[in-house]
């Protein structure tokens, strides 16, 4: 009895796909860019802390309550670019690093609070 030809090993091809095909690299001197998801949670966990203790102070009473957000926001930023430049990370993802961990902030704290109509039946 014959073997058959498909039972047969074939060697393994050295390289990449790509490199086998021979398609280029679409952006070979792109930057990479990964967020720093543990920063972003540190920072919003920060934030809803320092919020929470200036509303508990009365420091943020002249502020209106629609206003604590932007304030959110403001100190999430300025945490992400303190960091950076401490760390040598770049500039513009820093930003929108602060940015998403400021919204994070925000909708922490808006998860907390009760809503309207279930204080109110109370």
């Amino acid at each position: 009895m014959e073997p058959n030809p498909t039972d047969t090993p074939t060697p393994a091809t050295e390289g990449s796909l790509s490199e086998q095909v021979g398609t280029p690299d679409l952006l070979p001197s792109a930057p990479e860019a990964h967020v720093d998801t543990g920063l972003m949670i540190v920072v919003a966990t920060m934030v809803t802390t320092v919020i929470q203790g200036l509303k508990k102070s009365g420091l943020l009473n002249r502020v209106p309550s629609r206003w604590i957000p932007v304030v959110s926001l403001g100190l999430a930023v300025a945490g992400t670019v303190a960091t950076s430049v401490i760390n040598g990370h770049s500039l513009p993802m820093s930003v929108v690093e602060g940015l998403l961990a400021g919204l994070s902030a925000t909708g922490l704290y808006e998860m907390g609070k009760p809503a309207k109509a279930e204080a109110e039946a109370a």
